[in-house]
């Protein structure tokens, strides 16, 4: 058994979080999960992830400050010294016999530490830190906890984990075709870096410090060499509607506005990709603000000045030209308020993909989404990643919240116990199907039996090769803490859900303790136009979280767990946040989540700045 008594090991009830999880979905007969493996495809599973194993531990243990030095490795150290590391069960062997501790950021803190500790940093500190070489980007966190952004050290490699198959070739999980027109608003710009001085020559080498999706995005376009960012702003991206220095544009509402000028003007795009459904929620609302200005910039070709677009307008501008025909089309469609269903489709008539996660606490904008593209359009929920690894990948768009785990580094699977503890470690062969578990990553880029802190639930596996397939259910450290009771997110979704006036409205919570005794304090963004939420929503939530925590209902009963309170907020809160939250960090807008209970005070400040009402 693996324990503790920290947030991620917290033993909360769970009993709302296994019902909400152990909901069944239809699968074409063609693509439904095995339940379980036989022999041949566990062995088959089981061989490919050790082989996996063997790489990483291959490539980091003896090649790596941490896999030389780190106590954590002692034991497997000594095990695989002399060993032909080329024999994934030799491998494998050592690994299980070693027993290695889960780990989490503070092990690593010390050492990732060193990049930051001087300026410049010195290359025989930081070289060889966690895996070989210079990381090729210190990824930033989005810091949901309300915690510093953790720097990430990407080393980065070629990834071959195939394509599903049921994408058309040359088509991505993020993109509809090959040859395609894609609009992807996300930010790509880098918003600090940190220099590496190289003893001997003297020679400093600048490494970005940025999301993950920023750098990943430009790799994928061979846009990595940012010394030349100045040269290329007004540079086009093929596919793309818009040029590259569109996307480093800070201001979110800017950078999505900004986008939606250039996608507006493009009749013949077939995917938006949004990095989360809340995003593309943003993008299609500002569009319906700035409808006239942005109309009315492709009848005269000229690109709208929105804030914070100094550094790129005028080369970005360059590239946009009137189309009088189209703003005419455009004027007769008119904007997304003016149309009961299917704006999207009728905006680009070829639209077949809308690629965005939506997931976990994603799924509750779905029907406003649904409503903007219409009934045909596929919802496409790409990948499952966190800053530390990729972890999984659509498995089809019939099943768009189904995930299929990758082999992109080496998962083991955290049992979650009935009481929401930490049970027995299980190999990627072992997990079965309908349980709850949390993923543990030995990664590529030197982390070893890292822990992710999400909740999962293993649907099945795959046919074709016995792949274990996910649901993402939520995260497993964020909790409020009651007289009575300890709420988890899955009591709070749980309450929700059976309220039809909340429960596709985005919203955070966290302790409201103005009154004694305190209760669960709901802040939902007002809809454009209607700030009605009825009293009766508060007497409907307290049911749901009686129903959903055994211990908030005990203390119901002595009456410390009372009616939460719901504020309402001004229409477009949300995207001011993300807005705010990506500045305040440095990862840049598009990698902010609101979270469905909100610890960080900073967050909780911002929230409560945007509070027009409360519901009495």
């Amino acid at each position: 058994m693996y324990g503790g008594d920290d947030a991620v090991r917290q033993k909360a009830d769970s009993r709302s979080l296994r019902t909400r999880s152990m909901t069944n979905s239809w699968y074409p007969s063609d693509i439904a999960p095995l339940p379980s493996l036989g022999a041949d495809l566990a062995s088959q599973l089981q061989t490919k992830v050790e082989d996996t194993l063997r790489g990483i531990i291959s490539r980091n243990l003896f090649n790596s400050q941490f896999g030389r030095t780190s106590d954590l490795l002692a034991g497997l150290r000594r095990s695989l010294t002399g060993a032909n590391l080329d024999d994934p069960k030799i491998c494998a062997d050592a690994f299980a016999a070693a027993d290695l501790p889960l780990t989490e950021y503070d092990i690593y803190e010390p050492y990732i530490a060193k990049f930051t500790q001087r300026s410049p940093a010195r290359l025989s500190d930081v070289a060889d830190l966690l895996a070989p070489g210079l990381p090729r980007n210190l990824g930033k966190s989005s810091s949901t906890s309300g915690k510093a952004s953790k720097l990430i050290p990407n080393y980065w490699r070629d990834v071959k984990s195939g394509a599903p198959s049921y994408l058309k070739p040359g088509s991505s999980p993020f993109r509809s075709k090959e040859g395609g027109v894609m609009c992807i608003p996300v930010f790509t710009g880098y918003m600090s870096f940190v220099d590496v001085c190289d003893d001997e020559t003297g020679g400093v080498t600048r490494i970005p410090s940025a999301a993950g999706t920023a750098y990943a995005s430009r790799a994928a376009w061979g846009f990595t060499d940012f010394e030349r960012d100045h040269e290329r702003l007004s540079e086009s991206i093929p596919g793309l509607t818009a040029p590259f220095g569109v996307g480093l544009i800070v201001n979110y509402r800017s950078l999505m506005l900004t986008h939606a000028a250039f996608a507006l003007a493009e009749p013949a795009i077939d995917t938006l990709s949004m990095l989360w459904s809340t995003a593309f929620v943003d993008f299609v609302r500002w569009i319906d603000e700035e409808w006239d200005v942005l109309v009315s910039a492709i009848a005269n070709g000229e690109l709208p000045r929105f804030p914070d677009t100094e550094s790129v307008h005028s080369a970005v501008a360059t590239t946009f030209r009137a189309d009088t025909k189209r703003a005419r089309e455009l004027r007769m469609i008119g904007p997304p308020s003016r149309t009961t269903e299917g704006w999207a489709v009728r905006v680009w008539p070829q639209l077949e993909v809308l690629s965005a996660i939506c997931s976990g606490t994603f799924e509750r904008v779905l029907p406003q989404v649904r409503a903007y593209i219409g009934p045909s359009i596929i919802i496409r929920n790409p990948v499952y990643a966190s800053s530390e690894c990729a972890m999984g990948i659509s498995y089809h768009d019939q099943v768009f919240n189904v995930i299929k785990t990758l082999n992109d580094g080496y998962i083991e699977m955290l049992e979650i116990t009935a009481d929401g503890g930490d049970g027995e470690l299980k190999k990627l062969w072992q997990v079965e199907k309908g349980k709850l578990y949390e993923p543990i990553v030995t990664t590529y880029d030197g982390l070893w039996r890292y822990r992710i802190a999400d909740a999962i639930q293993i649907v099945g596996f795959d046919p074709t090769d016995g792949t274990p397939l996910l649901k993402y259910i939520e995260r497993r450290n964020q909790s409020m803490r009651l007289p009575h009771a300890l709420i988890t997110q899955a009591d709070i979704a749980e309450a929700v859900s059976h309220v039809d006036r909340l429960k596709h409205a985005e919203f955070t919570t966290w302790l409201d303790d103005r009154k004694v005794p305190p209760c669960v304090g709901f802040f939902v963004e007002a809809s454009p136009g209607d700030r009605l939420i009825p009293s009766e929503a508060r007497d409907a939530l307290l049911s749901g979280l009686i129903n959903a925590n055994e211990n908030f209902a005990v203390g119901a009963t002595k009456g410390s767990s009372v009616k939460p309170s719901i504020r309402l907020l001004s229409p477009g809160s949300f995207g001011a946040f993300r807005n705010w939250k990506g500045a305040t960090n440095g990862t840049g807008s598009s990698q902010i989540k609101v979270p469905l209970i909100m610890v960080d005070p900073k967050g909780q400040e911002f929230t409560l700045s945007r509070v027009i009402d409360e519901v009495r």
